[in-house]
Order: C-alpha cells, then structure tokens, then sequence
C-alpha cells in the first residue's frame, strides 16, 4: 500500500481547439476500406444528438478523411474531429467545415459573453486575457499564461461561447524557469507509458531546447493526437507530431507490456504525475493511496471541475480498476442567489443547451438543475456547463430526457470529462424505447469501429432494453470502454460478463 501526498497543478480540456494534422502525415497501409470507413463515419454522425450531419459531407481516400459543408458551432465542427478519429482505419482528418451560427450575434453581445465566459470559470477567471471580434464571430484571444494548458483551456472556453465561429489563440505562455530537456521528457514518456489510450511501445520522444519532436507509430488518429497533448502539458515550447498511423500497431502484446510487474507505489506516482501537469488542479493538496487497483483520492480542490478532472485522470490510468475520489471542493465563497444566477446565464451562453428553459437554483453551494432537453447528452452537457461555474460544489440534475437515442460518444473524445457526469451516472437504469434488434445493433457496429475496443472477442445481446457483454478484454479500461458504449448505443443497463484475458495483461500487483 502507498500513501502518496503531493503539491498539484491543473489540467485543461484541450481537444475541443485541436486542429487535425495535413494530409502528408499518413500511412498507406490500410486494411480497411474507404467507402466502409465513409458508411462508419456517416452513422457516427447521424446518432450523434449534438453534430448536425445533413450539413456534413464526407469523403474518404487511403483512410485520410476530408469533412466539409456547415454547422452551427465551433464545438459542432470540433466534435465532429474527435468523431472520425475514435474510427478504425482513420489515419488523417482534414476538417474544412464552416462554422454559420443561427441566430448571428452583434460583435458587443458576443464580446460580453466571452468576457464573461472567462470570469466565471475556475481556471481562467485570475488570468490577464483579453478577446476581441471581428464580423462574423472570429474570436482572437490574447494576453499571457504559465503554461501550455492554461492556453489552450482558455480557447476552449472561449469556443464555447454561442456566436464564436473561429479562434486565434495568441496567448504568450511566460517562460516560468525553463524546465531542462531531460525533465520534459521524462514526463511526457512517463504519461505515454501510463495512459491507457496509448499503446507507447513505438513511440519515441526527443526533446531540443524545450522543442519536442514525436516519432514512431501509434494506432489511430485518436492516439497521435492524445500523444501530441500529452507533449503539450509537460512544458514544451513547440511539438512536432511526426507520429505515423499504422493500424497493425492496434496489438494486444504492445498494450500488454503497460501491465507487466506494475505495483501500486508506481500507479500513485503515475496518477501524481498527471495531476500535477493539470491546470485545472492548481494549488491543490491531494493525497493518492492505491491498493489492489482501486486509487482513493483525497485533500482539498479549489472547484468542482478540479474535482471531476482530478477523478478523470486517475481513471486514465494504467492500473487504475476503480476511484474512490474523497476530494473536499472548497471553492471561494459565493451568495447561492448569485451562484444560480451566473449557471443560468452560463446555459444561455452555451450553444447546445441555450434553446432550452431549465430550472436552476442554488443552496449551499450545491446547483440544482430541472426541466427537459432531448438527449442525454445534452443533460450531460447541461451538468457541465454548472459545473464550470466558480462557487460550485456538486450539481443535482434532475433534468428529464424526452427522447431516447442512441449516442454516437467514447469515454476517450473530447469531452470525455462528460463520462463522470450524468451521461453514465445517476439514479439507476434508464428507461429506453429503442427496439432491442436496433440497440443491439448500434452497439455492435459502435464496438466494431471503436480504436480502443476489440470487437471480434466480444458479444453483445439486448433483451429488454438491458445489454449483456460477454467474451474477453485485454484490460479493465477496454472493459470500462465497451460498458459506456453499450450505453452509448441505448441500452438501458449493462450487464458485464467481460473477463480479462489470463496471461495477456493482467497486472501483478507487488504491495
């Protein structure tokens, strides 16, 4: 057993301002073919109850996809990104999608909120930013962070201000004593050889005055880009991805090697490790005990986000089965009249929750949501957008779900922190009016394309809304994985009858 106790800083969500890497970084080798990859992304976007995909085309050559066409919001384009590279075969994306809000904003309405946006998110509201518009909704966002993280934090919560079609992030990161080479790279091999979504076996990872230069293979578009902010996080001044996609480097003997001889002292320092980069947690005092793969968090964060993030990370973990997370969030104080009435202005500022009427209030610091919007991710979305909010410490949703669907989501995408919240959890199984024939095959096919699943160990039958998961996984995170996309796929309740495959990757515990 270890009791691990450490001085932490935060993490940002960084994918929703990623752009995708040219069309030159590929490889030509590819088992799978165009014109299934195009049918496998078009139902990604048709299930999805947040990407508009009538407005989307498609086409796909040698696995490099190329979106173009028009969506309503920045985030929309984004997601749809983060979509096609959770899909198997998937080597490039290349988005030229066009951002046309509806209804447009007036230059003073938009540049209120983003202000405001800024102010009212834990991690942003004591930085030296400012953000100015030109017509039609570009954003540029200027002024100085300390860290890579806090700039690309502070562009995400930017483009998630309805109206905003496009960002030009200019943040100067302050040189806060250049860390040596030796010390950057260390972390980011460090983080690489303890994520979950990395198979960094054959990556390789040079560091020259602080430039980082990625090389090697990974498996998908979704693990190139998790390596580049990984790279990012550890103070880097500049990343060159020169990562290739080879989709035969998706084997279970370079994932197994994550397992081997692992002991708990060294998943604690992992998870230290990943705190500490996270912007989200700063100047926060967490103490990390793990013992036969269940990570117990405690200590003091300063906002509820740090206290999702700080769960989050953990998860992401190798080695990490379970978290008991014990934080205590102690944010600044604030009137509960004024805590409600800044998430009610922060759900009209979202643009995929702003169209509906829910009920907030507030009591001891605690956000009480109600109403009705159609999906649940949009409830989900809802619990996030309050959660962002300073003065927050935990967030009631009560919000009712009018339709069941299915959701195109995996806990890896951009918004993963949204797997901690209410799209997974709450009250019990949700009800479902999906026929069963229908959910089991969504399922499939969402398990068949996923790159961090599979599939052809596993089986899936639906009988009354409830979906039952049966053959083998390679690791607790693949289990993990294909629960939350049976849900995804609209089952009602999952019941897990994966087992780990014995001699692969089972991790040997040494206490």
């Amino acid at each position: 057993m270890l009791f691990h106790s450490v001085g932490l800083t935060t993490l940002a969500s960084l994918s929703a301002a990623f752009v995708s890497p040219t069309a030159q970084d590929h490889t030509s080798s590819n088992p799978y073919q165009d014109r299934q990859i195009q049918a496998a992304l078009e139902d990604r976007f048709s299930l999805d109850p947040i990407v508009h995909s009538n407005g989307i085309d498609v086409s796909v050559d040698n696995g490099i996809v190329e979106l173009s066409g028009f969506v309503p919001t920045l985030l929309e384009k984004s997601r749809s990104t983060n979509l096609s590279e959770l899909v198997r075969g998937v080597s490039v994306v290349v988005n030229y999608i066009q951002v046309r809000p509806t209804p447009s904003r007036t230059d003073a309405d938009l540049i209120r909120d983003l202000r405001r946006s800024l102010l009212e998110d834990p991690a942003t509201e004591l930085q030296e930013l400012d953000v100015s518009v030109t017509p039609g909704g570009a954003v540029t966002l200027s002024g100085s962070v300390d860290s890579w993280g806090e700039r690309e934090l502070a562009e995400l919560v930017v483009a998630s201000v309805r109206g905003v079609t496009a960002v030009q992030n200019q943040l100067q990161v302050r040189a806060s004593g250049n860390r040596p080479d030796a010390e950057i790279q260390a972390d980011i091999n460090g983080l690489l050889r303890w994520s979950i979504y990395v198979d960094h076996e054959l990556v390789r990872v040079r560091v020259v005055n602080g430039v980082v230069y990625l090389s090697g293979v990974v498996a998908s578009a979704a693990e190139k880009k998790r390596a580049w902010l990984y790279a990012l996080r550890s103070g880097a001044t500049k990343v060159e991805n020169e990562l290739e996609v080879a989709h035969w480097a998706r084997d279970a003997s370079f994932r197994g090697k994550k397992y081997e001889s692992i002991t708990e002292e060294s998943i604690a320092m992992a998870i230290e490790r990943n705190l500490r980069l996270d912007p989200r947690i700063a100047s926060s005092e967490i103490s990390i005990e793990v013992r036969n793969g269940t990570a117990s968090l405690s200590g003091i964060v300063r906002s509820l986000r740090a206290y999702r993030s700080a769960n989050l990370l953990a998860l992401e973990t190798v080695g990490v089965n379970r978290v008991k997370n014990h934080l205590k969030v102690r944010p600044k104080s604030r009137e509960d009249i004024q805590l409600a009435q800044a998430v009610r202005q922060a759900l009209k500022r979202d643009p995929h929750v702003d169209r509906f009427e829910l009920k907030v209030s507030a009591r001891g610091g605690v956000i009480y949501l109600g109403g009705t919007v159609d999906s649940h991710l949009e409830r989900a979305k809802a619990e996030e957008v309050a959660d962002r909010v300073w003065g927050a410490i935990d967030v009631a949703n009560t919000i009712i779900v009018k339709r069941e669907t299915a959701v195109s989501f995996d806990p890896s995408m951009d918004s993963s922190e949204l797997t901690t919240l209410s799209l997974y959890e709450g009250s019990g199984p949700r009800a479902t009016h999906i026929r069963d024939e229908v959910i089991e095959a969504n399922i499939e096919d969402l398990l068949r394309w996923s790159v961090y699943v599979n599939a052809d160990r596993l089986a899936v039958v639906v009988v009354d809304g409830a979906a039952t998961l049966s053959g083998t996984v390679g690791a607790p995170a693949e289990r993990e994985v294909a629960r939350r996309i049976a849900i995804a796929g609209g089952a009602a309740i999952v019941r897990d009858k994966l087992r780990i495959e014995p001699g692969t990757i089972e991790a040997s515990y040494v206490r």
